[in-house]
């Protein structure tokens, strides 16, 4: 089992069009481009034909600010902290699907697509130590990022079939998790509640497995890259 870093941004999917014309659109389908040029950029540097996950992040204060995003809307954008596109999936490489593959494979091609992009493109913090997943998840807390995103290394990209286990932090003496679908399409919304409990060391954290990597006190990239 593999933890990743929830982050509280914009879900996005980058892509590079067979005319070297790099694309980057929300969950709902409207064309983010305009709004954060500098990722259109990074983008243009990877091969034609590479397809991307990944949520669009701001960083303001020392912390992840949602409400940051927002003001690439308007007219200043120099008002706008910048901003990182952290990638967690790779749906394609040049003639190749990647959906079908395992996680574990299409995480290593990942790494090539981040290193060809370069910033403002990163890959996401992810751990499979459970004991590392649980320090990151009170860590995190204070840097306000939502929690951890579990996935299963083998599993597939596959609409409505594939699922995604997100450890949110909700009140002080509580901890969530959710189970959604991993594709991101318009009218569908996470089904929520999968587990509540009042202990945050014990339950939804638990499929990362004892044993499974070195304990660890890394932290994750909680200072801003860019």
């Amino acid at each position: 089992m593999r933890a990743e870093v929830k982050l509280d941004g914009w879900r996005a999917v980058g892509a590079v069009l067979e005319d070297h014309r790099p694309l980057l659109l929300s969950r709902e389908g409207n064309d983010l481009g305009p709004l954060f040029p500098e990722v259109l950029t990074a983008l243009a540097h990877c091969a034609i034909g590479t397809v991307v996950d990944g949520e669009l992040v701001a960083w303001e204060n020392e912390r992840v600010s949602f409400s940051a995003l927002a003001r690439r809307r308007g007219r200043d954008r120099r008002k706008c902290p910048p901003v990182a596109f952290v990638l967690f999936d790779v749906l394609a490489r040049p003639a190749t699907d990647l959906r079908l593959r395992p996680l574990s494979e299409r995480l290593a091609h990942l790494e090539q697509v981040v290193a060809e992009a370069g910033p403002p493109a990163q890959q996401v913090d992810a751990t499979t130590s459970r004991e590392e997943a649980l320090l990151w998840y009170e860590a995190l807390r204070f840097a306000g990022l939502e929690g951890l995103v579990l996935k299963r290394t083998e599993s597939l990209y596959v609409p409505a079939r594939t699922r995604w286990v997100k450890v949110r932090h909700s009140e002080p003496s509580t901890q969530r998790a959710s189970v959604c679908d991993r594709t991101p399409r318009p009218s569908r919304q996470p089904r929520r509640t999968a587990a509540r409990r009042q202990d945050p060391t014990h339950g939804p954290t638990q499929p990362c497995g004892p044993g499974v990597g070195r304990p660890s006190s890394r932290q994750p990239s909680l200072s801003t890259p860019f």
